[in-house]
């Protein structure tokens, strides 16, 4: 197995992010602007997913279904 030396002269220097901080926040659009997760009252979700119009059919209908079996036990 080779071992390599660790050089730090052909490693980059840190150094602060050099892009300008977006308005009204202290950082830059890349390192967590005024971005704070998704947006609220994500409606892609509703067409896709839990919230689906068929999915939100289907679990209506097995709600009915589940209180009609349990008129039929009383």
């Amino acid at each position: 197995m080779r071992r390599t030396t660790f050089r730090a002269s052909i490693l980059p220097v840190a150094t602060a992010c050099q892009s300008p901080a977006v308005n009204g926040a202290k950082r830059c659009r890349m390192h967590g602007g005024k971005g704070i997760g998704a947006p609220e009252g994500n409606r892609n979700a509703w067409r896709y997913g839990r919230r689906s119009a068929y999915i939100s059919a289907a679990v209506r209908y097995m709600r009915e279904l589940a209180q009609q079996v349990r008129e039929m036990d009383r």
